[in-house]
C-alpha cells in the first residue's frame, strides 16, 4: 500500500527528524463513548488512508506502518508522545485521559499530512463520523494546482530579517505545554477597524520578546493559510498548504504600542498582496513534477527554513461543524510541536468566545519559567491595551 504524497508535504518533512507534528487539545464532558469513536477513526481511515500509514521521506511517499503493534487511540494516565514516530507509525495519534466528570483529550496530527486548517477539518470528519452522519468526502490534497485569486503586485520589498533570540543556558531539561485564555470580546474591544485581532496579537508578541530579550528590533514568522488565496476553497481540503508570512519592527523600547499596530497591519497587508511563498510553491511545482525528488529537496531547503521564534494563528474554529452528539467540547486549542528552548512558537486559536495562547517547551525549569512569561506578558498587555483605546486616526 502506498499513496504519494506531494510538494506542501514535502516542505513540511524537510524539517524531520524532528518529528513536524502538531496538536489540538479537547476538554468533553462527561464522556466520549471510546466505541463509537473507533468507528468514526476506522470510517475517517477510509475516507483518508494516509491516516494509517507511516511517513517514506526518501520518496515523499505514505507506506504500510512498520510497527502492527501501534495504537492510533490509546487510554493513558497522562499525555506522552515521545513513542509517537510518524516515519513508522500512523500520521494520527489519539490519547484520552479518563476524569471523573470528564475526558481530557490531545490528538495529534502529522505535519506533514496537514496543517492546522487540515486537522481541524480531520477533527470535523471524525465528529460527523461519530455522529454517525452520511459525509460528502472528497479531498483535494493539492490546492496549489486550483486557480487562485487575482492580486496586486506590490513593488515594497521586505524588511531586512532581525531573528529574535531568547536568553538560553543549557540544564537538564522537562517538557510542558502551557497556554493561557483570554475572551474573544476583548481583543475585539481593542481593535481599530482599520486592523486585524491578529494584528494586536502581533504587537502584543514583538513587545513580549523585547521584554523578554531585551531586543529593539525583531522578525516575527508567522505562518499564513494560503486557502484564502484559492478562488473557490474545497469543502475539504485536509492538505499541508501553509505560506511565511513576516514583520519586522523596530523601536521596540519607545514607540507607543499604537504606533506598532499600525505598522504590523501595513507590513500584514504588504505581505498579503506580495505572497512570495505562493509564488514559490507555484515554481517548486512543476519542478518536482519534471526532476528527480533529490534536486527538489535540494531547492526546498535553499527557499524555506523553519524559524527558531515564530508565531501562528488557526483562527477561529468552526464549533457549529464540531461537535458530538452525546457529549460537549467545552475547550478547544492548538498546540504546536515541542520545541527545544530557545525555540520557541506562540500558538494562538479561538474556540467560541475564548482565544487561547499556547506553546510546547522544552527546557529547564528556568527556562519553563520565561515560557510562562511569555504568555503571561502578552496576555498583561492585551489588558493593558484594552484600557488604552485605539483612535481610528492612529491606524491608518
Amino acid at each position: 500500500m502506498k499513496y504519494s504524497a506531494g510538494m506542501l508535504d514535502l516542505l513540511e518533512a524537510l524539517t524531520l527528524p524532528e518529528q513536524p507534528v502538531l496538536f489540538l487539545k479537547l476538554t468533553i464532558q462527561p464522556h466520549i463513548c471510546m466505541e463509537r469513536l473507533k468507528d468514526a477513526v476506522s470510517q475517517c481511515i477510509a475516507f483518508l488512508p494516509e491516516l494509517a500509514l507511516r511517513y517514506d521521506k526518501k520518496h515523499n511517499c505514505w507506506r504500510k506502518q512498520k510497527d502492527d503493534t501501534f495504537s492510533m487511540i490509546q487510554e493513558v494516565e497522562d499525555f506522552d508522545f515521545s513513542s509517537w514516530n510518524i516515519e513508522h507509525h500512523a500520521q494520527l495519534c489519539i490519547q484520552i485521559i479518563h476524569k471523573e466528570q470528564q475526558d481530557l483529550v490531545c490528538i495529534g496530527y502529522s505535519h506533514i499530512l496537514c496543517d492546522g486548517d487540515g486537522a481541524t477539518q480531520i477533527l470535523r470528519l471524525l465528529t460527523a463520523c461519530y455522529r454517525q452522519e452520511t459525509v460528502s468526502f472528497q479531498n483535494c490534497r493539492t490546492p496549489e494546482s486550483l486557480p487562485i485569486i487575482k492580486l496586486k503586485k506590490i513593488k515594497t520589498k521586505r524588511r531586512k530579517t532581525i531573528p529574535a533570540a531568547l536568553p538560553f543556558a543549557p540544564h537538564p531539561l522537562h517538557t510542558s505545554e502551557l497556554h493561557q485564555s483570554i475572551p474573544r470580546k476583548l481583543l475585539q474591544q481593542i481593535c481599530p477597524s482599520a486592523c486585524t485581532v491578529n494584528d494586536v496579537l502581533l504587537c502584543a508578541y514583538a513587545q513580549t520578546l523585547h521584554s523578554i530579550s531585551a531586543a529593539n528590533a525583531v522578525t516575527i514568522p508567522c505562518p499564513v493559510n494560503l486557502r484564502s488565496y484559492l478562488q473557490k476553497k474545497p469543502s475539504w481540503s485536509i492538505a499541508n498548504f501553509v505560506g511565511d508570512f513576516q514583520v519586522t519592527l523596530h523601536g521596540l523600547d519607545h514607540r507607543d504600542w499604537r504606533e506598532l499596530l499600525a505598522d504590523v497591519h501595513q507590513q500584514m497587508q504588504e505581505e498579503k498582496a506580495r505572497c512570495s511563498d505562493l509564488h514559490t510553491i507555484q515554481l517548486l511545482h512543476p519542478i518536482m513534477k519534471h526532476l528527480p525528488l533529490a534536486v527538489t529537496k535540494a531547492v526546498a531547503k535553499a527557499g524555506f527554513h523553519s524559524p527558531e521564534i515564530s508565531y501562528t494563528n488557526l483562527g477561529k474554529i468552526d464549533a457549529a461543524s464540531i461537535y458530538f452528539d452525546d457529549c460537549t467540547i467545552t475547550q478547544l486549542y492548538l498546540l504546536g510541536r515541542a520545541r527545544i528552548y530557545p525555540s520557541f512558537q506562540i500558538s494562538v486559536s479561538t474556540w467560541k468566545d475564548t482565544c487561547t495562547l499556547a506553546c510546547h517547551v522544552t527546557g529547564d525549569t528556568l527556562q519553563l519559567m520565561h515560557a510562562q512569561k511569555i504568555l503571561t506578558t502578552m496576555c498583561r498587555l492585551l489588558h493593558t491595551y484594552a484600557g488604552q483605546p485605539v483612535s481610528e486616526s492612529k491606524t491608518e
